[in-house]
């Protein structure tokens, strides 16, 4: 299961978190973190935080979420954390809940106040008994990739007001479900050359998700765990079409490259004037 852990940094601000989590034998949640990271160094300066949690699909997810407020402690049975993690206790006093089918959909639930949040324009937009509240970006701090690559890097808050969202995310549904049913054989290709190995070896490819610079891929090979791959395009594509183009060269290559394929020579030229 995956909740949002909040806590404050050594500089006073609030940071939100994706965090994996289970349950003990009390209900006390127990959290997977990365050793040495942001949120990991938040609660060793303070024990205090908060979890937010809510069922992971619909309809059960529109019922509503639970934040959880407690302290945290280093939790029993650490040699089960995989490598650079760690695992810690949730001592649960405390909790505050957030739904209802018959509750309105609030975008941005934060008080004045928090956040170095500002009143924002437009109050007469929201709903009764609540109030809009605007969060001037400064910065930001991305855990992403379907390959978990990222975890905690810093982005400038210039950088995330420059920020442009991705030209295929419209598309990636169609072009996702597209290639699986239709052009498996070329994920599993395209794969196979990415990790290199034989496409013998490939027991499963499915591709997850797709940018203008590349794709996500769950893959198994032959002797070794799942993994999701990250699949880099030779060059940034430019639209839907230049997207199926570059999957479909990505292709060729990769059956060239497991055919061993080598082109004919090309004939040589016959010199100008000559006879034969």
């Amino acid at each position: 299961m995956v909740g949002s852990l909040c806590t404050v940094t050594a500089d006073g601000l609030p940071l939100a978190v994706p965090v994996a989590y289970s349950l003990d034998a009390a209900g006390n949640p127990v959290l997977q973190l990365v050793a040495g990271s942001a949120e990991a160094s938040a609660l060793q300066a303070s024990r205090r935080c908060s979890l937010l949690v809510q069922p992971a699909s619909f309809p059960a997810r529109s019922l509503g979420s639970v934040a959880l407020q407690g302290a945290a402690a280093a939790a029993d049975g650490q040699e089960g954390a995989p490598s650079g993690s760690c695992l810690v206790t949730l001592a649960v006093d405390g909790a505050t809940y957030y739904g209802g089918l018959d509750a309105p959909v609030v975008v941005l639930g934060a008080q004045p106040g928090q956040c170095y949040a500002a009143a924002a324009d437009g109050q007469e937009g929201a709903p009764a008994g609540r109030c809009l509240v605007t969060l001037p970006v400064d910065g930001a701090t991305y855990y992403g990739g379907l390959d978990a690559a990222a975890h905690g890097l810093a982005v400038p808050g210039e950088e995330y007001h420059a920020a442009e969202p991705d030209l295929l995310r419209q598309s990636a549904s169609t072009l996702i479900n597209t290639w699986n049913s239709e052009r498996a054989e070329d994920i599993y290709r395209i794969v196979a050359l990415q990790l290199g190995v034989p496409l013998i070896e490939m027991l499963y490819a499915e591709l997850l998700w797709v940018d203008r610079l590349g794709m996500y891929v769950r893959a198994e090979v032959l002797g070794r765990q799942p993994a999701v791959v990250r699949v880099p395009f030779h060059r940034p594509v430019l639209d839907e079409r230049d997207a199926r183009s570059v999957v479909t060269m990505a292709s060729h290559i990769s059956w060239e490259a497991d055919r061993k394929y080598v082109p004919p020579p090309l004939p040589t030229p016959t010199p100008a004037g000559s006879n034969n």
